[in-house]
């Protein structure tokens, strides 16, 4: 169990988030394309990428990572001393993502974590998606927990 101080770090850690440019693409019927990248660089100069994929019509699986070139990118070098600022981040975009929904496209989005710190930073930072309700399922057997936000209606 977390203390008090550290449950508050965290909160207040989730505000400092790096630059990007939240700039969408958009088809010529002006809806989302199916795909989302936006890229951002941490304080020491490693790009990242925030990707959002449509999946069933209604639903965005979003991921993250470090930058490897090729369209590729690594969700396991994330690990490198600035997880809060770096999911900060992936929380601002996601929630211009949100402000740019002109069409409601944006019903459900889902993240994924394997890693108990990943996992338990989710379970507190997804809170921050504004205008949705978080769920979660716990991983069984290893595998990955599933957190699922709905558009509140």
């Amino acid at each position: 169990m977390e203390s008090f101080q550290e449950f508050f770090m965290m909160q207040e850690s989730l505000t400092d988030s790096y630059n990007f440019n939240s700039t969408f693409k958009r088809g010529e019927n002006g809806k989302f394309e199916s795909e989302q990248i936006i890229d951002f660089v941490d304080d020491h100069g490693t790009p990242f990428a925030w990707k959002a994929t449509r999946t069933m019509g209604i639903l965005w699986s979003i991921s993250f990572g470090v930058k490897l070139g090729g369209g590729k990118y690594d969700i396991n070098q994330t690990n490198r001393g600035n997880a809060f600022k770096i999911f900060a981040t992936v929380l601002a975009i996601t929630n211009a993502f949100i402000d740019a929904d002109q069409n409601n496209e944006v019903r459900m989005i889902l993240f994924t974590s394997k890693e108990d710190n990943r996992t338990k930073l989710y379970k507190r930072g997804l809170r921050r998606i504004k205008d949705f309700e978080l769920s979660y399922e716990p991983s069984l057997l290893g595998g990955e927990t599933e957190f699922v936000l709905q558009r509140k209606k």
